[in-house]
């Protein structure tokens, strides 16, 4: 659940999701402005919701359609049991500039990057693992 109030964000804990296999991180050819990602900045007006992964990463998922992975330094202790709220400064949500803060703990998590999500396709008849 993404509550939104100005430039301050509350995002709370949801239900489990699959976490990101490294087959579905982007290739080194992606271009990140097709995301809305200038200079490991993303606008909050491109942010329609956000989901944690795990202690490690957040899924944000653009009005677009597309998803951007949002990775934390280290391991963030709660985020998934209590969400996390975060403020966006001059509408834009940065990383390594910016952190969020995990709710009724208090914990602050510095984000590492903001990259692409892309789902690896199946191939026709088959399954991957």
């Amino acid at each position: 659940m993404l509550a939104l109030s100005g430039s301050y964000v509350a995002v709370f804990a949801e239900e489990i999701v699959p976490e990101v296999r490294a087959s579905e991180l982007p290739a080194a050819d992606v271009d990140l402005s097709d995301w809305g990602i200038y200079n490991g900045c993303i606008s909050n007006n491109r942010i329609l919701g956000i989901k944690v992964l795990d202690t490690n990463a957040a899924l944000l998922e653009l009005v677009n359609g597309k998803q951007v992975v949002m990775r934390f330094m280290g391991s963030c202790r709660g985020i998934k049991q209590y969400g996390f709220v975060y403020t966006a400064r001059n509408n834009l949500f940065c990383a390594k500039r910016h952190s969020v803060r995990v709710m009724e703990i208090g914990t602050h998590c510095q984000v590492e990057s903001l990259e692409p999500y892309q789902e690896t396709e199946l191939p026709k008849g088959g399954s991957q693992e």
